[in-house]
């Protein structure tokens, strides 16, 4: 009883899921309605737990990771939820407003789902994982590529469109900044739409 009155205390964890108790009736070999109103004492008694007391604490200290692992997904999939881009009004169009707290959310929750990924309770959730660290890369890859696209634009705009000296002694590469900037401030006044 010293042995088995723990384990029954350990069973009794918030963090027990079917397949939780599902991996407990494979190591015991029995079967186990532990959502049935008569399951009682009795029932984990006839179980043999201490023949098994290893295991069991096994799968409940797994419980209770992948609950913290399942937790930290579902924070990372709410903050992507309320997150959106802020944008500045420059003449006729719109620039990136400031990405410190998005960046921030990028790389600290990019290295949360790299820890999640090296720990063995992850396999449950490993797809959504996998999808939220892709997910993740293809933010920034996107972020760094809009400034370096912005950064060019911004740069360009003044000298193809303002200066009459540069669109007369480059007249074909006046054409092609003309369509990029129609493009780029179509592109941006979507963006705004669609922060």
């Amino acid at each position: 009883m010293n042995t088995i009155l723990p384990l029954i205390s350990q069973l009794h964890s918030e963090f027990m899921q079917a397949r939780h108790w599902k991996k407990l009736m494979n190591i015991t070999g029995q079967h186990i309605e532990h959502n049935s109103p008569k399951f009682c004492m009795n029932d984990l008694i006839k179980l043999h737990l201490y023949k098994y007391a290893e295991e069991v604490t096994e799968i409940v200290d797994g419980a209770q990771k992948e609950s913290k692992i399942e937790g930290k997904v579902n924070i990372i999939s709410r903050t992507w939820d309320d997150l959106a881009f802020t944008f500045n009004e420059v003449g006729d169009t719109y620039e990136l407003g400031a990405l410190d707290v998005i960046i921030e959310f990028v790389e600290t929750q990019s290295m949360d789902l790299m820890t999640m990924l090296a720990q063995k309770e992850v396999e449950e959730f490993k797809e959504n994982v996998s999808k939220w660290q892709k997910t993740l890369k293809t933010v920034d890859a996107v972020i760094e590529i809009w400034m370096k696209v912005q950064k060019n634009w911004s740069r360009l705009n003044p000298i193809f469109l303002a200066s009459e000296d540069i669109r007369g002694q480059l007249p074909d590469d006046t054409k092609r900044f003309e369509k990029v900037d129609i493009d780029w401030k179509e592109l941006m006044r979507d963006a705004v739409e669609n922060s």
